[in-house]
């Protein structure tokens, strides 16, 4: 889910984690919001609108956490800010990679 949902971020002392998206996806947003509620200081995930005002996207974030924190160095080896995954150009779902350093997430397995 983190993998290929969500974007992490390394605030302060402690990690965060950012879901998101896209309009068709709404209910599994607010299930994924309901799973994770209880990290969450948002009463109800947030909405991203298009120019044309119809919906692009839900998202929601949690608050930075310890648990988090472990999470996104098992993932991610210097301290830099953030990290997102993303596919390649190919689309194959073996093939994702870090935004920051373009290190192969199959290095870590």
């Amino acid at each position: 889910m983190i993998l290929g949902d969500a974007t992490m971020y390394y605030r302060s002392c402690n990690a965060l984690i950012k879901f998101e998206q896209g309009a068709k996806q709404k209910e599994f947003l607010f299930h994924l919001f309901d799973v994770f509620s209880g990290y969450c200081f948002m009463s109800e995930p947030g909405t991203r609108f298009k120019k044309d005002k119809s919906v692009k996207s839900y998202w929601f974030k949690t608050f930075s956490f310890p648990d988090f924190t472990r999470l996104f160095f098992l993932f991610h080896e210097t301290r830099k800010k953030s990290w997102k995954m993303e596919k390649n150009n190919q689309g194959r779902a073996s093939s994702w990679f870090f935004n920051s350093k373009r290190t192969s997430l199959l290095d870590y397995v």
